[in-house]
């Protein structure tokens, strides 16, 4: 059994481009690959599974057991808001909810009026940041959750 935190990154992708669904994601692993911290395994969805035009329904199935599965075994689950609309977020949260894991919430400070009351209540805590904020926000993110290490 490992010492390492499992972190699920959870947040909208259908819709998004391939940057604004997996940038922020691969900010979270290149810190901790930076920094050498062997603490932390991120699940990056994004790496797995992106939707496409293509996309099947066998395919969906897949991305979302495979989502699930890794919000059941993760320890904390961090969650951009960066789509208010996605149905797997909604979905993915609602799971960590009922499991009772720590969710930890990021958003751009002018949508946080728009972020249903629920997300609110789920996230034990929720970092808002402006666009030029974001490596900052990450930082804040990671000192935040080290006190799930102790």
């Amino acid at each position: 059994m490992s010492d390492k935190l499992k972190i699920f990154l959870s947040g909208g992708m259908t819709g998004l481009t391939e940057e604004e669904a997996s940038g922020w994601r691969t900010s979270f692993k290149l810190k901790n690959i930076i920094q050498d911290d062997t603490s932390f395994i991120f699940i990056d969805p994004t790496y797995y599974y992106f939707p496409t035009d293509k996309t099947t329904q066998e395919y969906e199935k897949e991305a979302m057991n495979h989502d699930l599965y890794w919000v059941k075994h993760s320890d904390i689950i961090i969650v951009n808001f960066n789509s208010l609309s996605s149905i797997g977020t909604a979905q993915e949260l609602m799971l960590a909810y009922t499991l009772d894991k720590p969710i930890i919430g990021m958003i751009p400070k002018d949508k946080y009026d728009q972020l249903h009351p629920w997300y609110k209540e789920e996230c034990m805590k929720i970092f808002k940041y402006n666009s030029d904020e974001l490596e900052e926000t990450i930082d804040k993110i990671m000192r935040y959750i080290w006190r799930f290490k102790i």
